[in-house]
């Protein structure tokens, strides 16, 4: 049986069709379900990062607590970090091999460190790096291992491998507000403050629902920026 759907956004047309067996309905179903939520996401807040989940079909459960996991995790409060490690520790009970949640899982330990809630922040890097290590190791060629890598360089004080590692995976995902937001942050990392504005600001352009946490970034880069043109 052949099914076909046709989904209009306002600014983009997306359109997929399925070729199913009539005894896999439900599973079409899935399909078309996590595709269309993928096509809204790519267009109106995730853009180009959405290919780092696409590639990885899993039960619809599964695809569903990573994405819950993702949305509290952006909250970058203490309590929606918490709450999204257990929905990712939930998917990964249910699909042990889903790649993004076995990666997110690590991620999430990243923005603990950054934010400053690690309990022993030279153990719980090491905890980081064996993971990331481990990753690299069994996903080589994932994106978003690369990206957690670079993570894991700056706060490693590898700032500028860091930055270079990023400016590679940005080659193939250029129009993600997320990651272009990473961007930003190491070139901060670097004191490369007015470099790091202007990818915040190239980021905002690309989603008009962007996480809380870029504009946030970028008002704080704007006033590091300042505080630095007034001192000199």
């Amino acid at each position: 049986m052949r099914f076909s759907l046709v989904s209009q956004l306002i600014f983009k047309f997306w359109i997929a069709r399925y070729s199913e067996d009539a005894n896999n309905t439900l599973d079409c179903q899935e399909k078309i379900a996590q595709n269309i939520v993928d096509g809204i996401q790519e267009c109106l807040i995730d853009g180009d990062m959405v290919t780092i989940w696409r590639n990885h079909r899993t039960p619809l459960q599964v695809w569903d607590l990573y994405q819950s996991g993702r949305r509290l995790e952006a909250k970058h409060t203490k309590a929606g970090h918490s709450r999204a490690r257990k929905l990712y520790e939930n998917a990964l009970a249910i699909d042990p091999n889903f790649v993004p949640a076995k990666i997110v899982s690590t991620f999430i330990k990243v923005g603990e460190l950054r934010l400053g809630w690690a309990p022993n922040f030279e153990e719980y890097l090491s905890q980081v790096v064996t993971e990331y290590e481990q990753l690299r190791d069994e996903h080589p060629s994932e994106l978003y291992v690369h990206i957690l890598g670079s993570y894991v360089d700056c706060l490693s004080g590898h700032h500028e491998l860091a930055r270079d590692r990023l400016s590679e995976v940005l080659r193939y995902v250029p129009d993600s507000p997320e990651l272009k937001s990473y961007h930003a942050l190491v070139y901060e990392a670097n004191d490369r403050v007015e470099e790091a504005i202007k990818l915040y600001e190239d980021a905002l352009e690309l989603t008009p629902y962007p996480p809380n946490w870029i504009r946030t970034n970028l008002a704080l880069a704007h006033l590091v920026g300042e505080t630095e043109r007034t001192e000199e």
